[in-house]
């Protein structure tokens, strides 16, 4: 890389590090930085700075009109001062921070180097203001989390390119650790994925095995040794709504998305709602009492239900209602008699 060309990387670098909208920098600012940063015998001349700042402006303006920008940056001007505008807010970048500090499956290490890379993008560093709540996660090498990132990775190309894939399949023992799901040998699979989707701070694929039209979810973070296959994968009904077919999905079980209703207590509207959303079909029963219908599979909301058990009656299907009536016997009677 010529002088010219280090230089100009050194005036973004320094931007992107201590430029804001609420601290923005003016040439000799800059100069400052980049002899302090890059420990330069002297100053890069005036001339020179205002020529790389000129040439960051061109960038976005060319950037603005390609369809997939190539520089993610506006540099904004105002009077003699200068800061770099990233195009996300500070706002966007604090709710990825704080949906990555909350995550579970992302253990420490991982959560504080993602923070420190969204914070970039605003030219703020967020460890601090996340220290408290990233500092009890757990912060070993734990091999089924450093690979779920190349999981990730490696599903979302086989999507893109509408292509199977195969894999190993794992589950948890009761001394935490993941085995092979059939608990002797390599459980090795074959699916044709479809979507990644993140709920219930995991993630997993949508996906149908050979022959089956039913769609499963699985866990990224069980998945090991992921190949992706030459076969083309089989396309979904024109029919079928991704959006529609998830949002209802209380517990990621997948099977055939049906009308389910039942009568609710008003005590509980406040959960059914916060969960399904407000667009939820609900409709008022008496002064104590409102019906939900939603699109789901029965699997899905099974245990939903059984955890409202007393707030909840007059489920339909009668085999979903059937299903949940022997649960709440076997529950009475394993507590009324004590486990074997």
């Amino acid at each position: 890389m010529d002088s010219h060309s280090t230089y100009l990387l050194y005036t973004l670098l320094v931007l992107k590090k201590y430029s804001h909208s609420e601290k923005m920098l003016t040439t000799g600012n800059i100069m400052e930085y980049i002899q302090e940063d890059f420990e330069l015998e002297k100053k890069l001349d005036r001339r020179t700075v205002a020529k790389h700042l000129n040439i960051l402006k061109q960038l976005h303006l060319h950037s603005e009109d390609l369809k997939e920008p190539i520089f993610p940056y506006e540099l904004v001007q105002e009077g003699r001062t200068y800061y770099l505008r990233s195009n996300f807010e500070q706002s966007e970048v604090k709710m990825l921070c704080d949906a990555v500090a909350s995550s579970r499956f992302i253990p420490k290490k991982y959560s504080e180097q993602l923070i420190q890379k969204l914070g970039a993008l605003v030219g703020q560093n967020y460890i601090s203001q996340y220290a408290n709540r990233i500092q009890f996660k757990d912060d070993t090498e734990k091999e089924y989390n450093a690979s779920l990132f190349y999981n990730i990775e490696q599903v979302s190309e086989a999507i893109k390119q509408g292509r199977a894939i195969e894999f190993d399949y794992y589950k948890y023992n009761l001394k935490k650790e993941l085995v092979p799901f059939n608990g002797t040998d390599m459980d090795r699979r074959k699916v044709y994925p479809y979507y990644l989707i993140w709920t219930l701070n995991h993630y997993y694929v949508m996906c149908r095995y050979e022959n089956y039209e039913k769609e499963y979810f699985l866990r990224l973070d069980k998945m090991k040794n992921i190949d992706i296959l030459k076969e083309k994968v089989e396309s979904l009904p024109a029919s079928f709504d991704i959006h529609t077919y998830t949002r209802n999905q209380v517990f990621m079980f997948g099977g055939k998305a049906e009308p389910i209703r039942f009568r609710c207590k008003c005590s509980i509207l406040g959960p059914v709602i916060d969960f399904f959303g407000e667009d939820v079909e609900i409709r008022p029963m008496d002064e104590e009492h409102f019906q939900v219908r939603i699109e789901t599979s029965q699997q899905s909301i099974f245990y939903w239900l059984v955890q409202y058990a007393g707030s909840i009656d007059q489920i339909e299907p009668a085999e979903l209602r059937e299903r949940y009536i022997q649960q709440l016997k076997t529950a009475l009677h394993m507590n009324e008699e004590g486990a074997d």
